[in-house]
């Protein structure tokens, strides 16, 4: 099968990024042309034998992000006018439903990709993802100059931003929100079929006047750890060996955490855990790293720095290549996952929950009680606490430190079954059923 894979975030530091180029190798692995039209790598992101094995045989075409080389009016508005420069500055956007920066890059994906049809002929599927929404921008231009190519639009969060559930919120006009989600219906009128890493996600964005989108809709899981990344053999539903001090019970967090993912809760139980088991102060120990736990000054994410009674128990490090970063995991007893606090309903699977099932250790997830994070993990792979309980968390944490005393962690390693629901060629094999035609 040929694919046009569009997407803005490819083989960068975003969560997107790396999910799309996992997915990518995983098809090329099954045979598949791939070309994918991107903003652009960031070539120091690993070594440069990763970085073939992880491109190997995908074509990357880089369409440059527009940069204007004089400000225009509207960046002068925006940066010089005041409040009434910023409202009118905001103008574009309210016509178009994006900025003219997105429909620029749009035009240039557009005109990069009629290149490859004149030289190659059209291809079997476009397929563009969504994080960044430029992606989309771009395929729906696509999709007008060529009727006939099939396009398949993905979604790992919701568009526009108002749509994100409390506690997230983002400030957007009532002009902005009918215009955005007038652009939304219009894609999903004229993509063949839609994509969303979850159930609950496809349902809370597909309701209402969109629920009869949804005969076109399928939810494919986020892909886990592909061999590109992970050289290492790696035993599944077997401990790793771990080189340090056995007695301790060491939990980590790999990557972003926004504002709602608050950690002061994790912290409080953690005390709670201390002040009932005096002795779990010398023998548990959480780290984070990531994009933006270390801020460009050195200095740690004040919302993650630890208090003083707690500074021996927390790590907090900067962000790490993804291939060093699993190593990096591998070396904790437990990989920690933590969700945006104030969730009703967990309509997230976190990318990160792919790579940690796909793993070998036990998952503490501080996450909805109802949520795809619950449900993954109901069949077994680790331990679930709500995201605001303290209380909660401490008699996980107890758990798992009295596993760990007791050699028994790996009782909680994810099933073979879970394991396999987000292995390469599993998702690689949904995502060519979506691609296909449909049979009438």
């Amino acid at each position: 099968m040929k694919i046009f894979l569009l997407s803005y975030h490819f083989f960068n530091r975003t969560a997107e990024g790396l999910v799309t180029t996992k997915l990518a190798r995983a098809l090329a692995d099954r045979g598949h042309q791939l070309t994918v039209f991107t903003a652009g790598i960031e070539s120091e992101l690993t070594s440069s034998e990763v970085k073939r094995a992880v491109l190997d045989g995908i074509d990357v075409e880089i369409v440059l992000w527009p940069v204007a080389q004089q400000p225009t009016v509207w960046n002068w508005l925006n940066q010089r006018g005041g409040w009434l420069g910023k409202r009118l500055a905001a103008i574009p956007g309210t016509i178009y439903g994006y900025t003219l920066q997105d429909r620029a890059w749009a035009r240039a994906v557009e005109a990069a990709v009629a290149a490859r049809v004149a030289q190659d002929g059209l291809p079997d599927v476009l397929h563009s993802r969504l994080n960044h929404y430029a992606s989309h921008v771009a395929a729906s231009r696509v999709k007008q100059h060529f009727p006939r190519l099939r396009w398949c639009a993905y979604f790992s969060d919701p568009w526009p931003y108002h749509l994100y559930p409390a506690p997230y919120f983002f400030r957007v006009g009532p002009v902005s929100r009918i215009r955005q989600e007038w652009v939304l219906n219009h894609w999903l009128t004229q993509a063949e079929t839609v994509v969303y890493p979850g159930v609950r996600l496809m349902k809370h964005l597909l309701n209402g006047s969109r629920t009869r989108f949804r005969a076109k809709a399928r939810a494919i899981p986020h892909i886990g750890r592909i061999p590109a990344l992970d050289p290492m053999t790696v035993t599944r539903n077997k401990e790793k060996p771990i080189k340090r001090d056995a007695g301790k019970l060491l939990l980590r967090h790999a990557g972003l955490l926004m504002k709602e993912r608050r950690v002061e809760p994790l912290y409080d139980g953690l005390r709670q855990l201390f002040q009932a088991y005096p002795a779990a102060q010398n023998g548990v120990v959480i780290e984070f790293c990531g994009r933006c736990t270390v801020l460009a000054d050195g200095t740690m994410d004040p919302r993650l720095a630890p208090p003083e009674d707690l500074r021996p128990n927390i790590a907090i490090s900067g962000y790490q290549s993804p291939e060093s970063v699993i190593t990096w995991l591998d070396e904790a007893d437990v990989y920690l996952l933590v969700e945006g606090q104030g969730l009703n309903d967990g309509i997230f699977l976190p990318s990160k929950l792919a790579d940690y099932v796909t793993g070998c250790r036990p998952i503490l997830a501080l996450s909805p009680e109802n949520g795809e994070v619950a449900d993954c993990l109901r069949a077994g792979g680790g331990l679930r606490a709500d995201t605001d309980d303290p209380a909660a968390i401490a008699r996980a944490l107890h758990q798992l430190w009295d596993y760990k005393q007791s050699g028994r962690l790996g009782e909680l390693l994810p099933p073979p079954a879970t394991v396999a629901a987000f292995a390469p060629a599993t998702i690689a094999a949904q995502y060519e059923s979506v691609f296909a035609p449909q049979e009438m």
